[in-house]
């Protein structure tokens, strides 16, 4: 078993409906704008939103301290998503986050793994947002500090830990 903490931070590209540019067609020609006024495309540039995690989340490997350590993970956090749509209405949410995923660890050596990792950032929707999926794919590489840890005989007796 083994448990993490994260925090991220992301601007993802906001993709807007058939329905949102028509309430901003809507608006715009309620405001008297003529049909070729420039501000009439101010929002068909790219637009971000931002998200941001934390969370802690719980790994189990099922082979123990092999080698090769394929793991799972679940996690319970929160995020903070905001952005601006097309009528400028300015949006913060605060949200529960879950993460959930599969990976696997590679022990180098004694002091080095390498990582890999599948999952799905899901921020759970309120108000403003619904349920958004953050699929990521990612690599990394642990390095470890410190003292060799201690097998505690005659549980362990011998025992090489990672």
């Amino acid at each position: 078993w083994g448990c993490e903490f994260r925090h991220g931070f992301a601007s993802l590209e906001q993709w807007d409906s058939d329905r949102a540019v028509a309430a901003q067609v809507a608006a715009d020609n309620l405001d008297g704008l003529a049909p070729n006024d420039p501000w009439r495309n101010r929002y068909d540039r790219r637009r971000d939103a931002d998200v941001r995690t934390t969370d802690l989340s719980l790994l189990y490997y099922p082979w123990g301290d092999a080698a090769w350590r394929p793991y799972g993970l679940i996690g319970l956090g929160g995020a903070r998503v905001s952005f601006q749509d097309r009528l400028a209405a300015d949006y913060t949410e605060h949200a529960l986050a879950m993460p959930i995923g599969l990976g696997v660890k590679y022990r180098y050596n004694s002091r080095l793994a390498l990582r890999l990792e599948f999952l799905d950032n899901m921020v759970f929707g309120g108000d403003g947002i619904e349920t958004l999926h953050n699929l990521s794919l990612t690599g990394g590489v642990e390095v470890r500090f410190g003292g060799t840890r201690k097998a505690y005989w005659p549980w362990n007796p011998g025992r090489h830990y990672w």
